[in-house]
């Protein structure tokens, strides 16, 4: 018989044991590069010409993503009216969803926004409704699909009730990820203004 040294010894870890340590040390590990790849980018540059208006996104100096609203009226003007919300993005980055709010401001009367089935084939739901307030209209999808590595975009029909011409205000929310393994997630936020004709202006 062995004689006991009085000395105990620790167990062993298993196998199992260190492997279930050891991913959970990888998975904080992603989780903490996940956090530091989120990048919020909420002071585009804007550009103004006479018929349209943008909101520049960069990355470092670079051009990441544009969004814009384009007037689709000059050479038809009459009621309704077309506009265009337009979404460009730098190549080897997905739009996974977007979200916009077009609020009038100072009118009488709020015009009404209709939008044009989008071309294609289908879609993921769209959301087209009232915002928190009645003169607000929100456009949203959630779920971009295969049209995420591709320009977005929406056409709508404006019909404006007060004869003036009017201030139209577009809020955007949109969610642009990287292509590349643990490339970055970038959400971008942002307003513009674009002047938009009142019935006066359209006879």
């Amino acid at each position: 018989m062995v004689p006991h040294d009085g000395t105990s010894r620790s167990p062993r870890p298993s196998r199992r044991r260190l492997l279930a340590t050891s991913g959970a040390g990888i998975a904080a590990v992603l989780a903490g590069c996940g956090g530091l790849r989120a990048q919020t980018l909420s002071r585009p540059e804007t550009e103004a010409e006479e018929t349209e208006t943008h909101l520049v996104y960069r990355d470092d100096g670079d051009r990441l993503a544009t969004v814009s609203l384009l007037e689709r009226f000059r050479d038809e003007p009459r009621t309704p009216y077309g506009i265009r919300l337009h979404v460009w993005h730098r190549e080897g980055t997905r739009f996974e969803e977007v979200r916009y709010e077009l609020r009038p401001i100072g009118v009488g009367r709020p015009p009404e926004f209709s939008l044009t089935r989008p071309g294609g084939s289908s879609w993921e739901p769209i959301r087209f409704s009232a915002g928190e307030d009645p003169e607000t209209t929100v456009l949203a999808v959630s779920d971009l699909g295969f049209r995420s590595r591709g320009s977005v975009t929406f056409d709508l029909l404006v019909e404006p009730r007060d004869e003036d011409p009017f201030d139209l205000r577009l809020d955007v929310d949109a969610t642009l990820e990287s292509e590349r393994t643990l490339g970055p997630t970038y959400a971008l936020e942002g307003s513009l203004v674009h002047t938009l004709p009142g019935t006066d202006d359209l006879d």
